[in-house]
């Protein structure tokens, strides 16, 4: 949940959030196989911020939603 937060605070102070998408490094290029419910949580979201980074010239607007525990 730190990166969420982190891209939070970008968006409310209007910053470009990149960056932050561009240094994301995927370390075990394997977990690319496998289903997102299959992966631990950081890592699912580091492969979303290098999609992201990857296709940012098509994506006008992106909304990520984040389920919390209830």
């Amino acid at each position: 949940m730190a990166n969420i937060d982190v891209l939070k605070e970008y968006a409310e102070t209007g910053e470009s959030i990149h960056a932050i998408f561009t240094i994301t490094r995927i370390e075990d290029r394997s977990t690319l196989q496998k289903p997102f419910e299959q992966i631990n949580p950081e890592e699912v979201t580091t492969i979303i911020y290098k999609w992201l980074s990857k296709y940012r010239g098509r994506v006008a607007k992106i909304q990520l939603r984040v389920q919390t525990a209830a």
